[in-house]
């Protein structure tokens, strides 16, 4: 099928050759708190000598059958592994996740961070000035280490709160239910 894929992986990384084996070219684990746990995501995602996956047969590589059946060196380069830093402890550390081999890209995720702000519950949640300020912040660490970043989206509001952030990977299921509007009001009654 060819059809790129975006994983959003388990809080631990136990379950990871499953989910790559099934194909998963593109990977996102929540809740990265440390270097550590940013070499533990790339490790279950890529091959040695990058990581430590298993190279058995399945989707990933149509079942040991294609010309490519163990072209881990090809594989390892299609893989984009992403992170996601939504944690105080995640923030003091974004320098040293930003700067892990292998981690690719990294997403900021607002609503966790607002929540261990203590700000989710005012009546700017998880957009509060003090929320887009650390995101702003860690924006440019990771933009520095030369890595993508992203973050929550959920409308055009969204994109003028977080303009200037740096950001440059959007997340949002909005976009799924817009392109399901659009495509229904397309349809004519027969």
């Amino acid at each position: 099928m060819n059809t790129p894929s975006l994983v959003r992986q388990p809080y631990s990384t136990e379950n990871y050759q499953r989910i790559m084996d099934a194909g998963a070219t593109n990977v996102l684990c929540p809740m990265v708190s440390t270097a550590e746990d940013a070499r533990a995501v790339v490790a279950a995602s890529k091959f040695p000598p990058l990581g430590t996956r298993g190279c058995a047969g399945g989707p990933w590589n149509e079942f040991g059958t294609g010309p490519d059946a163990f072209a881990v060196s090809k594989t390892n380069d299609q893989v984009t592994v992403g992170v996601q830093i939504e944690t105080l402890e995640g923030v003091e550390n974004a320098r040293e996740i930003a700067s892990t081999p292998g981690v690719d890209w990294v997403f900021l995720g607002p609503v966790d961070l607002a929540v261990a702000m203590g700000k989710i519950e005012t009546s700017e949640g998880w957009r509060h000035p003090e929320v887009r300020s650390v995101i702003a912040n860690v924006g440019r660490i990771v933009r520095d280490e030369g890595k993508n970043v992203g973050t929550l989206i959920t409308g055009p509001d969204d994109l003028e709160n977080f303009d200037g952030f740096n950001v440059n990977v959007c997340l949002g299921s909005q976009l799924l239910k817009l392109g399901s509007d659009s495509f229904l009001a397309s349809v004519k009654d027969p």
